[in-house]
């Protein structure tokens, strides 16, 4: 709807679900891919809480253990995705992040041709800062929000 009207917008992205593949990460990036004013996408982890029936699944599959599960109120806690998960998930994850760069069709062909795989071995560093260049030279305003807000947390 927001490319039939126009409107840029951000899509948020969750890694670390239980049963999940690197053919559903090659089919989220053809979906996104073909979004004409999507601005980025934001990563980010599953993380497990106690009572959750997505924690009751993955602790009865063995996917998780409950010594792993975070503090209430923890929802930075790293990647619990499965260890044969972390390499496409740590590829895709950057990938992703660079969609704000360099767009849909880039992302495509490492998706189709397994390109992404390179994307592993990107520093999270530098990363962060293309990422955070693309936010600026595309005068991305909730970006320059989050510029502006999050030193003074930190």
């Amino acid at each position: 709807i927001c490319d039939s009207e126009g409107l840029a917008y951000d899509l948020d992205y969750i890694f670390g679900l239980p049963g999940e593949t690197a053919a559903d990460h090659i089919e989220a990036a053809r979906k996104f891919s073909a979004f004409k004013r999507l601005n980025r996408v934001k990563c980010h982890n599953l993380v497990y809480y106690k009572g959750l029936a997505v924690t009751d699944y993955a602790l009865r599959d063995g996917l998780i253990s409950d010594s792993a599960l975070p503090e209430p109120g923890d929802f930075f806690s790293g990647d619990r995705s499965s260890p044969a998960m972390r390499g496409a998930n740590a590829a895709f994850r950057k990938l992703f992040k660079l969609y704000g760069m360099f767009g849909g069709r880039l992302l495509r062909f490492a998706a189709i041709s397994g390109f992404w795989r390179v994307f592993r071995l990107a520093p999270g560093f530098a990363v962060k800062i293309l990422e955070a260049l693309t936010g600026l030279a595309r005068r991305d305003r909730r970006f320059l929000i989050y510029l502006k807000s999050y030193p003074r947390k930190i």
